[in-house]
């Protein structure tokens, strides 16, 4: 097993720990990346839901069209 992945907001009120690869890595510059993330580029990667585990006191969902 690969040592886990973890990270967080910047303020550090939610953390989050994923316990295996991403299932995808992307580097985009759509113009719904660029306007969530004020860059020209944003990279990130995603896992599987049942292989994250998020803590912290105000977790919340945005939803835009096909990305939650």
């Amino acid at each position: 097993m690969t040592a886990p992945h973890t990270g967080g907001c910047r303020c550090g009120a939610v953390r989050f720990e994923a316990s295996a690869e991403p299932h995808h890595i992307s580097y985009c510059h759509c113009s719904d990346c660029r306007r969530a993330s004020g860059a020209p580029v944003s990279a990130f990667v995603g896992f599987m839901t049942d292989q994250v585990a998020l803590d912290g006191k105000a977790l919340k969902t945005f939803e835009n069209g096909p990305v939650t």
